[in-house]
């Protein structure tokens, strides 16, 4: 049985001329020759043979459209029940992928939390901190699922007052800490004027595809991901001496 593979080429000598393939079946066999049957006269090499492959101007402008699209082969003869079909081979998984292949699959939101939440006094440490950790995301990318997992590895934090600062660590509340309120920590800030402030943490995040055989592939850059604002309002606080306490008694003295 032989199969005869349909193929196009730039500057096709015309439907009279054909390549007979019909020689005795060895691969070495010199039956096989090119016919001209005519033609549209085209071909001026005078030689005999088929034309030369030229890829046409769009495949040579499109170096992945073999990775976007299937490839489908015309075959004669194919499966021995006679007629001719399109077979559809499926593109392979990519080998490698960059932050921009995955950007459908963004990292969940990051939520941004201040110590006190709306409010903070000049001259003491307001401390903030996110719950920004390592997750994952599916979906799929030419048609093959993957499984993305984000891991933060740093956090730039914007204070709101012209002050940012980038730590490897997402902060943590004062209590987790074992600290007493308005002391320092890693991500604290100390405000120096009264004013109303949005304070705001992007996390840096890299990542790693799974295929769905387990193959890792770690991604070429890192993502950003930016929280919400958190707006506070700054305060100025005095300490003085008082008789009694002055909510039980505003009327007194320094009260």
């Amino acid at each position: 049985m032989s199969i005869n593979v349909e193929e196009t080429y730039v500057g096709d000598p015309g439907p009279s001329d054909s390549y007979d393939g019909g020689g005795s079946g060895d691969d070495s066999s010199s039956d096989d020759s090119w016919v001209d049957g005519g033609g549209s006269g085209d071909d001026t090499s005078g030689g005999g043979g088929p034309p030369p492959f030229i890829p046409n101007a769009s495949a040579l402008a499109s170096p992945v459209s073999s990775l976007v699209a299937p490839a489908a082969v015309q075959c004669r003869g194919c499966g021995g029940g006679g007629g001719g079909g399109t077979t559809t081979t499926a593109p392979r998984p990519p080998t490698s992928f960059t932050i921009s292949d995955v950007l459908t699959l963004a990292p969940a939101a990051v939520t941004l939390t201040a110590e006190p939440s709306t409010w903070s006094i000049v001259g003491t440490h307001t401390n903030f901190y996110t719950a920004a950790a390592q997750h994952s995301a599916a979906g799929s990318v030419l048609g093959h699922p993957i499984t993305v997992t984000f891991t933060p590895v740093s956090y730039r934090w914007d204070y709101g007052d012209g002050t940012t600062q980038e730590t490897t660590t997402p902060g943590s509340p004062w209590e987790a800490l074992g600290q007493e309120d308005f002391t320092a920590t890693e991500t604290s800030h100390v405000y120096t004027e009264k004013m109303s402030v949005q304070a705001s943490v992007t996390v840096v995040y890299t990542a790693i595809v799974t295929l769905a055989n387990g193959t890792n592939i770690p991604v070429t850059g890192t993502l950003d991901r930016a929280s919400t604002t958190v707006t506070l309002e700054l305060f100025t606080a005095d300490t003085v001496i008082t008789v009694g306490d002055c909510n039980e008694h505003p009327q007194q003295p320094r009260c």
